[in-house]
């Protein structure tokens, strides 16, 4: 029997984060289908861990015949703009349906186009992006080098350092310790957060990712997964069945079976003291150029770390020391130190992260220009000088299917065993041929348990899948979300797929997960 939700809304902030939100459903043109998508939108390969960035794409009656019959009315700039109307502003998808509002999607305007024709179609098209791409967008900002942290933890770290917050965020106990974490180094000043995520997310094995709820406070949640937490739902939360799919995409393809398995590990290398990580100038021995200041003026540098045996080489830093007088820094009247020594006047306040530091320098003179002819920081370098490449191969699969390599990087990972154990189960699930459904697509409008399935099931869920043509029946989890909805309510969901047998380790005395070898695979 058709069904329909109850009710759809695009809403947006036009007041502000803190302001109210207003559905903008009724100047939503039919022209233009509404899509929304968020997930692990790159498939279900060994290196698929980290969701990309979602987005949800909608466009707006520019027209006179909209709500406010002002043409004009969702052009930024025009006369007759919407007050608010504008890139950065909150925009999110709502849909209710039997008592329950799933927030599908929440984010920031992206981009705005106005079509630019005197004579129609007068539509805008907006583009909305959730929190994956703040975090795409946003640097890490002198976050100090983690040390002896769990995954989860490190994530926490990671949330906390964002400019601004998701609408929540949950971490699974992580199944590593690292000794060191948050130790990247970048040709720019400061890691994407994302790409920490990646890094985190592949170290672990596990996942991070975006998904709905149906709590408004709490939309759009951000999820850390450890490597075992999907191996442990053993049963599916929805089934469907020929009768339920709108479309299916199979495969059965050599591009899928890896049967040369390498995983990358860095063993750090760690000063036993503190060392000199940033040398700005020092006189003395006659390198770098000194620095000007003016009398009360204030300049901040951004200092990066450095290997002090060679200096193109980055590093990152712990336990840095409080620059001291003279032994870290001095200054004098004249740039090679041969006039008066005005050390005293000159103010140094340094923040210390992971890989750099800010350093604020001050001439507290109160007439006379100084120069700073010494500028040091110290502390204890960690140097990911090389990587341990961990292989494990299958020679018949590659007689029977031809060679294949996949190189999986674990930038925390210090561990031998573990590099080994990835190795081995890596190629362990890979090396042989699968069928397997890549995507399925539903119409939620065709019965009510499709709609409430289409809006509850989320990214990490497992469903199953079964579908006589392929002889497919088995179970699957979610990767990812794709949306297409009509203004007429016409809502198909498409959910991208990796088979649960991906993910089916070993857990002595569980149900359904005991039988070694058979139904499950040796996890590590």
């Amino acid at each position: 029997m058709a069904v329909a939700p109850t009710s759809i809304a695009i809403e947006m902030q036009f007041s502000g984060a803190a302001g109210a939100w207003t559905n903008v459903w009724a100047d939503v043109r039919a022209q233009v289908p509404v899509g929304c998508s968020y997930g692990i939108q790159s498939g279900g390969g060994p290196g698929d861990r980290c969701a990309q960035p979602g987005a949800l794409t909608f466009a707006l009656d520019n027209s006179a015949k909209n709500s406010n019959t002002a043409q004009g009315y969702y052009a930024p700039g025009h006369a007759n703009q919407r007050s608010g109307f504008d890139i950065g502003i909150g925009c999110r998808l709502a849909i209710i349906y039997a008592g329950t509002t799933y927030y599908k999607f929440v984010g920031r305007v992206a981009a705005i186009s106005v079509t630019p024709n005197q004579r129609g179609p007068w539509t805008t098209l907006v583009t909305a992006h959730d929190y994956l791409d703040e975090c795409l967008r946003a640097k890490l900002k002198r976050v100090a080098v983690q040390t002896s942290k769990r995954g989860d933890q490190v994530f926490d770290v990671l949330v906390a350092a964002m400019p601004s917050a998701p609408g929540s965020s949950t971490s699974g106990t992580g199944r590593e310790t690292y000794d060191l974490s948050l130790d990247a180094k970048s040709s720019e000043e400061g890691v994407l957060v994302l790409g920490e995520l990646q890094r985190l997310a592949m170290s672990e094995a596990g996942f991070i990712y975006g998904k709905g709820t149906t709590n408004a406070s709490t939309a759009q949640a951000l999820i850390y997964e450890s490597r075992t937490e999907r191996a442990k739902k053993n049963t599916n939360a929805t089934t469907f069945d020929d009768d339920d799919l709108d479309g299916i995409e199979i495969t059965r393809s050599r591009d899928t079976v890896i049967n040369r398995m390498q995983v990358k590990t860095h063993p750090r290398r760690k000063d036993g003291s503190a060392v000199v990580l940033y040398q700005q100038r020092d006189a003395t021995v006659g390198t770098g150029s000194a620095l000007s200041l003016s009398a009360g003026v204030t300049q901040t540098l951004i200092c990066p770390y450095t290997d002090p045996d060679d200096r193109t080489h980055r590093c990152a830093g712990t336990s840095m020391v409080t620059p001291a007088s003279s032994t870290d820094y001095s200054a004098n009247a004249a740039a090679d130190a041969s006039s008066t020594d005005l050390t005293s006047s000159l103010g140094v306040a340094a923040t210390f992260g992971g890989t750099n530091a800010s350093v604020a320098l001050t001439n507290n003179h109160a007439s006379t220009t100084l120069y700073v002819t010494k500028l040091n920081l110290r502390g204890i370098g960690i140097y990911d000088d090389q990587e341990t490449v961990h292989e494990a191969e299958d020679t018949a699969s590659q007689t029977t299917f031809g060679a294949h390599t996949f190189t999986y990087d674990a930038p925390y990972q210090m561990s031998p065993t573990v590099g080994d154990s990835m190795a081995l189960h890596f190629l362990g699930v890979y090396s042989d041929a699968q069928q397997s459904a890549e995507s399925i697509t539903i119409l939620m409008n065709k019965n009510a348990g499709l709609m409430t399935a289409g809006l509850a099931r989320e990214v990490g869920d497992r469903i199953g899948v079964g579908e006589a043509m392929s002889a497919i029946d088995e179970g699957y989890f979610i990767q990812s979300v794709h949306l297409t909805i009509t203004p007429t309510s016409i809502i198909r969901c498409r959910w991208g797929l990796s088979p649960a047998s991906r993910i089916t380790y070993w857990f002595l005395g569980t149900a359904g997960a005991s039988n070694v070898g058979t139904s499950t695979r040796i996890g590590f």
